[in-house]
């Protein structure tokens, strides 16, 4: 959060400290008569990697494991008669995806990621980004009533 003037539709500016330094990447200016100078930046040290990438493969390139799903909720439970209520719900794994490789199955809860308890697909999804392509994680998923231990090698997030 910073106090620094953002006029309002004025996005993707740099935030400079005092010293000339370029610590942020100016995001959102929240505007509400109750609410003044509330604006986002994003951090530089999160914008590097990715200027970084761009400026060397033209891209940004991610690790991935190739799942999609979503948040464990009552309404999930209800419907797949889930035996636990936080996690995430594998809905589909694309062939040949790390995941699926590593013996995933669409209707496994991912509750654990190297040992971090996954509480939301945002958990996982920070994890994730945070390893580097070829690290070898174990994932915990929950399958029926039983949980199991996935070994999955993260690969590079294909172009889309």
């Amino acid at each position: 959060q910073t106090d620094a003037a953002i006029n309002p539709g004025k996005r993707g500016g740099t935030l400079i400290n005092l010293r000339g330094e370029v610590i942020g990447i100016n995001s959102i200016k929240i505007v509400n008569v109750d609410i003044e100078g509330l604006n986002f930046a994003i951090p530089s040290n999160t914008v590097k990697p990715i200027v970084d990438a761009i400026i060397k493969y033209g891209r940004v390139i991610r690790p991935w494991i190739g799942i999609l799903g979503g948040d464990v909720n009552p309404a999930l439970m209800d419907r797949y008669k889930l035996t636990v209520d936080k996690g995430v719900f594998v809905s589909e794994l694309p062939e040949g995806s790390p995941a699926a490789k590593a013996g995933m199955k669409s209707g496994d809860i991912i509750v654990s990621f190297n040992g971090e308890e996954i509480t939301n697909f945002g958990d996982l999804r920070a994890l994730v980004e945070d390893r580097k392509i070829g690290e070898v994680i174990e994932i915990t998923v929950v399958r029926g009533d039983k949980k199991e231990i996935l070994t999955v090698t993260l690969e590079q997030m294909p172009e889309q």
